[in-house]
């Protein structure tokens, strides 16, 4: 027996005992807003749909339709095309980290204490939270900022304005431009001009 079959048995092995020690749904059924699951210890577990990722706002015939996957620890909903797994849900995780960290930071939002009173308070005392405008300011500020780090400036060698003196005849021109190309053709249009006058 080589090494993938040892470890093909060992696998098989861990997942039987799992399947005798973890509770898995034998049934399933949506019940006046509710999700109710049967589980294999002989509990029943409920939960309001909901709170669960990709349940929320569904219609209830689109609820009713649970399938349970052949291990018992994923649930279904094909109208929806969404999934939860079992021992997810009875940990108290109803969806994805992110989303479920997007609902945790909402309700934290929205929660309130006397330590959240007083701290109001004291930022009112200094003059309260900054306008948008000081905001978008202090933005614009940190990324020209990082701007200028990231891309040093460029070095050529007409990189100094210096006046540069052309001359077309016996009329001279001053002109500052950075290109030597634009500087020629800017004296040659004002010398043109002027000649005309």
């Amino acid at each position: 027996m080589d090494q993938f079959d040892e470890e093909a048995v060992g696998a098989t092995i861990r997942a039987k005992e799992r399947l005798r020690s973890d509770p898995r749904a034998i049934a399933a059924h949506y019940d006046r807003g509710q999700i109710v699951i049967d589980l294999s210890t002989g509990y029943q577990v409920s939960f309001a749909a909901s709170r669960a990722q990709g349940l929320a706002g569904a219609s209830s015939s689109d609820l009713a339709e649970i399938e349970i996957t052949p291990s018992g620890y994923g649930l279904h909903w094909p109208k929806l095309d969404a999934d939860l797994w079992l021992p997810a849900l009875l940990e108290g995780m109803f969806g994805s980290r992110a989303w479920m960290a997007v609902r945790l930071g909402a309700e934290g939002g929205k929660a309130t204490s006397d330590a959240k009173a007083a701290a109001a308070r004291e930022n009112g005392k200094r003059g309260g939270r900054p306008r948008e405008a000081r905001k978008a300011k202090a933005v614009r500020k940190t990324r020209r900022a990082k701007a200028s780090k990231a891309k040093p400036a460029r070095k050529s060698a007409y990189s100094k304005a210096s006046p540069t003196k052309l001359s077309l005849g016996k009329t001279k021109v001053a002109i500052m431009h950075r290109d030597r190309r634009l500087r020629r053709k800017a004296a040659k249009r004002r010398l043109y001009a002027k000649a005309r006058a």
